[in-house]
């Protein structure tokens, strides 16, 4: 299936990456920008759409140990060139994504035009220099550009500027002067960052239902909370709250602020011990509301593992709107398996678990099966 450019952008900005590898060659060190598209093997289907979409031939990677696949293709080929005229046209409206596509696309610049857009003043002074130190400021400028990325982390891949310099052999004035050149240009990347940060709190955005749909396949989850309250007398009910829930990084917390505001989402919470957050729809009522519309409504194209997933989703909050569920035990425990199946897997959900929590559950429920 083919997707359109609100939905490719709405799947690469929540689970996809631009990278900046720096790659070793007998004569120094070269640049290669890159896009990442990952997901779920199970809902690899995505990547598949992705790749027809962007009119990739390119094989995907598969990771056993993670349960990951995904594909990756660098800015200089025939897709990586499709990938960036569809950002040109509309530009990410994930500020992480945009910090991220804009370095990129500088350091691409100067691999196929050998033009990086200094100042003017910047720019006669370099010209003023020997060819070959200037070659050095230039890379060693792009270098540290490269690490300012919002995707930068600091992992075993990841190697501080001075490991490289024994392969540009840079001074240290020209380590100083490229860290000043390398401000110069991040300048005009903040600014641009910073105006759409702007525009996203100020609700001057649009984030239409499609990239929405496709955000939430990316890093988004239908699940049902389950609640067992003891009462007076030693009896139990039990309480079953939906809830739609969009994750990301905090860089993103402009972007999920923004859709929740346009999309009736409670406002964005931080993770426990974890630079990310959660924008959610929670509550039967929301479930009525927000959630069943917006999939329902707008005939939207998912994937099958994600389609499956909301199909379950509305066929619970159905069934929870039948008051006969609560008075047929056979209705009822059809109720609690859909809600318990529909939950993101953690560790291996089958049959004999929910049989087993099943029981846990209805242990000294009350008589009518009372839920609220």
């Amino acid at each position: 299936m083919l997707l359109n450019s609100a939905q490719l952008r709405g799947f690469f900005e929540g689970d996809g990456g631009i990278q900046i590898r720096v790659d070793k060659r007998k004569n120094g060190l070269s640049f290669r920008p890159q896009a990442k598209f990952g997901q779920t093997t199970k809902n690899a289907q995505i990547l598949e759409w992705c790749k027809e979409s962007l009119q990739a031939n390119i094989a995907m990677a598969e990771y056993d140990e993670t349960d990951a696949s995904w594909f990756v293709f660098p800015f200089n080929s025939d897709i990586g060139k499709r990938f960036i005229q569809m950002y040109l046209k509309n530009k990410p409206v994930n500020p992480g994504t945009l910090k991220d596509f804009l370095i990129a696309l500088l350091i691409y610049q100067y691999q196929t035009e050998r033009y990086i857009p200094f100042e003017s003043e910047s720019a006669y002074l370099l010209q003023n220099k020997p060819y070959e130190e200037r070659e050095r400021i230039e890379f060693l400028t792009l270098l540290w550009l490269r690490y300012q990325r919002s995707a930068s982390r600091e992992t075993k891949k990841t190697l501080p500027i001075s490991h490289y310099h024994e392969h540009v052999n840079a001074t240290p004035d020209e380590i100083s002067s490229a860290e000043r050149l390398g401000n110069e240009l991040l300048l005009p990347i903040s600014m641009e960052v910073n105006d759409l940060v702007s525009n996203l709190e100020n609700n001057k955005i649009q984030i239409c239902a499609d990239y929405v749909a496709y955000y939430h396949v990316a890093d988004g989850s239908l699940s049902f909370n389950f609640h067992k309250r003891r009462l007076a007398g030693g009896r139990q009910n039990i309480k079953i709250d939906p809830r739609w829930t969009i994750s990301d990084d905090l860089l993103a917390k402009p972007l999920l602020e923004c859709i929740a505001k346009q999309y009736n989402f409670s406002g964005y919470q931080p993770m426990n011990n974890q630079n990310c957050g959660y924008i959610h729809a929670k509550g039967w009522a929301r479930a009525k509301e927000v959630v069943i519309p917006f999939f329902k409504d707008k005939q939207l194209h998912l994937p099958d593992v994600i389609a499956n997933k909301v199909s379950n989703f509305i066929e619970v909050c159905g069934l929870h709107s039948n008051p006969n569920t609560f008075k047929d035990a056979q209705l009822f425990r059809s109720y609690v398996r859909k809600a318990y199946f529909c939950n993101p897997d953690k560790g291996k959900r089958s049959e004999q678990t929910f049989s087993r929590d099943y029981e846990k559950l209805m242990e000294n429920l009350i008589s009518d099966r009372q839920i609220q």
